[in-house]
């Protein structure tokens, strides 16, 4: 029971070590739920947190019989296509079995269209490459597609798509919009004036309490979680110098002086997923 007398809405929380996920169980407990944690290892179950491969969730004998929820953050980077799509129709299957009505799943703001100048719940996506090698905006993509193919009636689905999110523990708030290029210069990689979509951790998590205590009334629902007041690219590195002391200040230079720096960059964060065509549409 919660603290109104009512049954505590049960909510199996798969990813549950996810940087976007980290401290949703506990949130979700103090909003009167009661919370399962699933992560990929050996199969077991140690207190609240269930462990076994994604792609046999379905079959694994350590959950609870019945959730009235279930909030995905997995998405198997460094696999291909075909092993998420697998986790995915194993993840329907055991909603299904487990009599799961509404289903969270976390996408990105990575599936729109690069260069589009407003988004929207409306705006379209783009589409998907089938052929390797594939980013993590192309996984996102195509995952996204699969669910809205292949949900059941029975079961509402809501596609949540945050904009980049800032929490404690990032592995790197810089992403790919600068380089530190010295001591003294973090280099925007773009315009400096182009909008930086942002949403802290904590207010994803509201808004995932939110839809525990109200699932949706429509069988599909797509929802963007964005600060309005993003701010722009070159102010948003000038923060981070000045909270991370990565460098003294952020600059920009005229396009042929960073393009090559660009470029590197882009090489090392996605090796083989590197693409000139994406970079084109990307940087203006």
């Amino acid at each position: 029971m919660n603290g109104q007398g009512q049954l505590a809405k049960r909510v199996l929380l798969c990813g549950e070590r996810a940087f976007a996920a980290r401290g949703l169980g506990e949130a979700l407990r103090k909003d009167g739920c009661s919370v399962t944690g699933f992560s990929r290892g050996a199969p077991g179950r140690i207190g609240e947190t269930v462990h076994g491969a994604a792609d046999q969730i379905h079959l694994n004998a350590y959950l609870d019989s019945t959730y009235d929820t279930v909030v995905n953050f997995i998405v198997l980077k460094g696999r291909d296509q075909q092993e998420n799509l697998a986790y995915l129709g194993a993840l329907l299957c055991m909603c299904k079995d487990h009599l799961v009505k509404p289903l969270v799943h976390i996408s990105s703001m990575s599936v729109y269209p690069d260069g589009v100048g407003l988004i929207t719940e409306r705006t379209a996506v783009r589409d998907a490459p089938t052929k390797p090698p594939l980013t993590y905006a192309d996984l996102k993509t195509a995952t996204d597609a699969y669910l809205r193919q292949h949900v059941p009636a029975e079961l509402k689905l809501s596609l949540l798509r945050p904009a980049y999110i800032l929490g404690e523990g990032m592995d790197d708030p810089i992403g790919s919009i600068g380089r530190v290029i010295s001591a003294e210069r973090l280099l925007v990689l773009g315009r400096p004036d182009r909008q930086r979509p942002l949403i802290t951790r904590g207010v994803l998590h509201a808004a995932l309490c939110r839809l525990v205590r109200q699932p949706p009334r429509e069988p599909q629902e797509v929802l963007l979680m964005v600060d309005p007041a993003s701010p722009n690219c070159l102010d948003y590195l000038q923060k981070c110098c000045e909270s991370l002391g990565v460098a003294r200040r952020a600059v920009s230079l005229p396009l042929l002086l960073w393009v090559p720096y660009y470029l590197a960059n882009e090489r090392e964060r996605k090796g083989a997923g590197f693409s000139y065509g994406r970079f084109l549409r990307g940087i203006f």
